[in-house]
């Protein structure tokens, strides 16, 4: 979406800027864009761009939870362990692909970018949810799969949990993360032998 976005405006999304957007958001991306084209890009009609390609990526493709994302969820709520999302998308896209999904009702708490002054590094997106399921931060485990998130959740003193997704872990990501894990069965097991 991103690179077909930015092409149409004439612009050539290297593979290296395109990874420099993941985790950002939308606001945190188009900044980002700005630094890497010039203050001349059209934001406004840039950001119309995306959302138009991304509804249409997303009526078009199934959304499906993660290997190991149903298994992990049973164990917390065996366990009784609180959990919450924290995204940098905003409300009413978070809302609508948790339920696309079939996770919304999973969660009871969501916390999305536009309930806090600063995404992802920033930790504000982890410490409010934090806040809302009652816990203290350095209690919290982070489950993440971007250096943006890896780096809010050590921002937010939490145990960044890295769990790759478009990208493999640079060395320096490895030694911010908590733990990495190839999957979320893996941090499963992880969670029962750290808790």
């Amino acid at each position: 979406v991103w690179t077909d976005s930015t092409a149409a405006f004439g612009l050539n999304l290297t593979h290296d800027k395109f990874v420099q957007l993941l985790g950002r958001g939308r606001k945190g991306a188009l900044e980002k864009l700005k630094d890497f084209f010039g203050d001349t890009i059209p934001l406004d009609a840039l950001n119309a761009e995306v959302s138009l390609r991304e509804a249409r990526y997303f009526q078009e493709t199934t959304l499906a939870p993660k290997k190991g994302a149903l298994g992990l969820l049973d164990y917390l709520e065996t366990k009784e362990i609180a959990k919450a999302v924290a995204t940098s998308n905003r409300g009413v896209i978070a809302e609508e692909r948790l339920t696309r999904a079939g996770l919304r009702e999973r969660f009871p708490v969501v916390i999305t970018v536009d309930m806090v002054s600063k995404g992802k590094p920033a930790p504000d997106l982890f410490l409010k949810a934090a806040e809302a399921l009652e816990c203290e931060p350095s209690t919290c485990v982070v489950l993440e799969d971007s250096e943006q998130g890896i780096r809010a959740a050590d921002a937010a003193g939490m145990r960044g949990v890295l769990v790759p997704d478009l990208l493999p872990p640079t060395a320096e990501l490895r030694a911010l993360a908590h733990a990495v894990h190839e999957d979320l069965d893996r941090v499963r097991a992880w969670i029962a032998e750290v808790q």
